[in-house]
């Protein structure tokens, strides 16, 4: 018997960028990032998001959310 993920990630196919666009449109954006978490964009940028440690991928993912928060409130 398959074992059913518990995340809910596997339980819905993958959304291709035309899904996203739809939610989404032309917009000024502006977020407070903390030094840090520039640093952490800057490093990711230069070397790639694979290469971030487990201090820094959080960082990255919080700038993610910030924007994402004024993109799609």
């Amino acid at each position: 018997m398959a074992e059913l993920s518990t995340s809910g990630l596997g339980l819905f196919a993958p959304q291709d960028l035309d899904y996203y666009r739809e939610l989404t449109r032309d917009l000024p954006c502006s977020v407070d990032l903390t030094r840090d978490e520039c640093a952490a964009v800057l490093k990711a940028y230069d070397r790639g998001v694979d290469v971030l440690n487990q201090e820094e991928l959080p960082l990255l993912n919080a700038v993610i959310s910030k924007l994402k928060d004024c993109i799609h409130p």
